[in-house]
């Protein structure tokens, strides 16, 4: 996964600073390497770059998707556009 910023607290530099301390294979690159290396990205466009060979994306629809799917596989229920009126935990369970 590719990521760049502009300035100096860019998202690009605080990302980079979480994945090093993860341990994660991410790596500071020159804006000059990255657009050597993906010439569809252009260079006025950043300050910053980073290159993480195991980074991608997730889609925020389908992960919720998903998490619906599977807590109504598990028994429970998803309730669209409700609002919350309480909530407790009992035995380990969420009511």
């Amino acid at each position: 996964m590719v990521c760049w910023g502009r300035g100096e607290q860019s998202f690009a530099q605080r990302s980079y600073a979480t994945l090093t301390r993860m341990g994660l294979p991410i790596r500071e690159l020159a804006p000059e390497e990255l657009c050597r290396l993906f010439p569809q990205f252009s260079l006025a466009d950043m300050t910053y770059a980073t290159f993480n060979t195991e980074g991608g994306f997730l889609r925020a629809s389908d992960c919720v998707a998903a998490l619906a799917q599977e807590v109504r596989r598990l028994g429970g229920e998803v309730r669209e556009a409700a609002s919350l009126k309480d909530m407790s935990a009992q035995g380990g369970h969420v009511r």
